[in-house]
């Protein structure tokens, strides 16, 4: 039994070894594969934080090119906003001209769309009611001149200025429908003389 004793012992100590070395082994491999780890994972950092640094400057790059679009918005808008300011002012002060200059520019908007036709010139009622004699004097003169026949009359949708009715074909002589007609251009024009485009 002394034999079998000494097989077995030694076939628990070659176990034992082969155990110890694959032990051994394992405890290498960990050491080896957390060091390849640990790089691994040291350059994926670097890598993040390489991709974070991009993005972060890539995020600065957006930000400061939306805030100027957003100052340069604010600019147009404020200049958008004095622009028709000072068309609306305009529009004021032409409404609200003294009664020469009223009357002046009414004539001249006449000139400007009598045809030879027979129709109507339509004012509103303040506007008839305030009408010096020599101003229908000269609508009448002026009418005969381009081979039109006008009869004046109220319209109470009229206010400064006149529409002329041709047979229901309207020519909206009011200052209104002249500033919006012409809006865009002196938008422009105002804009040109304020900023120099």
């Amino acid at each position: 039994m002394a034999g079998i004793d000494n097989i077995q012992s030694e076939i628990l100590q070659e176990a034992q070894a082969a155990a110890d070395a694959l032990i051994e082994d394992a405890r290498a491999d960990a050491k080896k594969l957390a060091a390849e780890s640990a790089e691994e994972l040291d350059a994926i950092r670097r890598l993040a934080e390489g991709d974070c640094e991009r993005i972060r400057a890539e995020g600065q790059v957006r930000l400061a090119s939306r805030q100027e679009m957003l100052r340069r918005q604010e600019i147009l808008r404020r200049k958008q906003d004095a622009v028709s300011g000072l068309i609306a002012e305009a529009y004021d002060q032409l409404a609200n001209e003294d009664q020469k200059s009223y009357w002046q520019m009414v004539l001249s908007l006449l000139d400007a769309h009598i045809r030879p036709e027979k129709g109507r010139i339509c004012f509103s009622q303040r506007d008839l009611d305030r009408m010096p004699k020599e101003v229908r004097t000269s609508i009448e003169k002026r009418a005969g001149e381009a081979g039109a026949d006008l009869t004046i009359a109220a319209d109470a949708s009229v206010a400064n200025g006149f529409i002329l009715d041709f047979g229901g074909i309207d020519e909206n002589c009011t200052l209104k429908a002249i500033f919006e007609e012409r809006y865009e251009q002196m938008q422009d024009a105002v804009s040109a003389i304020l900023w120099q485009e």
